[in-house]
């Protein structure tokens, strides 16, 4: 709810986001999932990638993270799901 999104620290993810998604470019079976998606999912945004690209995040600043955040993660957005066997 109150999440804190410091510059530096978000520089610090950046940069372990980008690494993450260069690795996941390093992968012969990633990359063809990745391709699989793009074909099967062509209209819809299950075609991208779930990191994003490094064009994008490297472009992100971290005001716009920090208002995707306030926009996005409400409480009014979320669902809470319980699994198991529970007594209803």
């Amino acid at each position: 709810m109150n999440a804190a999104i410091p510059d530096d620290a978000f520089e610090r993810e950046r940069s372990v986001v980008l690494e993450e998604i260069r690795r996941s470019n390093d992968s012969p079976r990633r990359r063809i999932f990745q391709r699989s998606m793009e074909l099967a999912f062509d209209q819809l945004p299950y075609r991208r990638p779930v990191l994003g690209t490094e064009a994008v995040i490297g472009s992100l600043k971290a005001q716009q993270m920090r208002d995707f955040h306030s926009t996005w993660y409400r409480p009014q957005s979320m669902t809470a799901v319980a699994v198991g066997n529970l007594a209803p």
